[in-house]
């Protein structure tokens, strides 16, 4: 599906630029979606301080006439 083609893709190193490519996709490939919210969780990040894990989410919304 979208999504696998998505992480099968150009790398992209950054979650915002993973759930970009996927909300895109869902409101590309799907007309009749009006808004695509998609949200990427990340387990296990290395940072200081530590974290249980990092996300973020992205929202895609149709534009009038597209």
């Amino acid at each position: 599906g979208l999504v696998r083609e998505v992480f099968a893709g150009p790398e992209r190193l950054l979650l915002e630029g993973l759930a970009g490519a996927v909300a895109d996709g869902i409101v590309e490939r799907f007309p009749t979606v009006e808004r695509a919210r998609v949200r990427v969780r990340k387990p296990d990040v290395v940072l200081d301080p530590p974290v249980e894990f990092a996300a973020v989410i992205v929202e895609r919304e149709r534009t009038a006439g597209a």
